[in-house]
């Protein structure tokens, strides 16, 4: 299995990652204090040693892709931070935001997709803009079996827990 995640991570390292939301608000807590990963309620179902993993693997990618579906949701997981700590969480958040490559679908697009009340905008988007494109990373588990079915190359990051 390791040596499919690696092979993987190669073939897309100069094409490009798509960090589904909760991985990358994860990022950006952890990078801006690994401390707070798991006393901040939106991430406290990880460990520092998650945030290490997920970290060790985006250095691998030269591109990383993300939607405006991704980012709103990510700024407003941040907006429950305490005021007094939104300052330095945001500045992190932007300095990502600057080196990602985004990219914009229609909603109009994704939502007359037949499965828009299941997986919604966000989801839906990763998979319009991933498929044939991008490798994805997630550890939501609907949306990781909807992209494979629809042969899109997707990890699921709770698979790299194991090891």
């Amino acid at each position: 299995m390791i040596d499919y995640f690696e092979s993987i991570i190669v073939k897309y390292s100069n094409k490009g990652l798509i960090i589904d939301t909760n991985l990358f608000l994860l990022l950006v807590i952890g990078t801006a204090n690994q401390n707070r990963i798991e006393s901040f309620k939106r991430t406290s179902r990880y460990l520092i040693e998650d945030y290490k993993i997920l970290s060790g693997i985006v250095s691998n990618f030269n591109i990383l892709i993300t939607t405006p579906n991704i980012l709103t949701e990510v700024s407003n997981l941040l907006n429950h931070l305490d005021q007094r700590e939104k300052l330095l969480y945001y500045q992190y958040f932007d300095t990502f935001i600057r080196k990602m490559n985004e990219n914009f679908i229609k909603s109009n697009k994704v939502s007359s997709n037949n499965l828009f009340s299941k997986f919604g905008l966000t989801d839906l988007s990763i998979f319009e803009v991933s498929k044939g494109s991008y490798l994805v990373l997630t550890d939501d588990l609907e949306l990781y079996h909807y992209l494979s079915n629809k042969k899109v190359d997707v990890i699921n990051f709770n698979h790299l827990r194991i090891y």
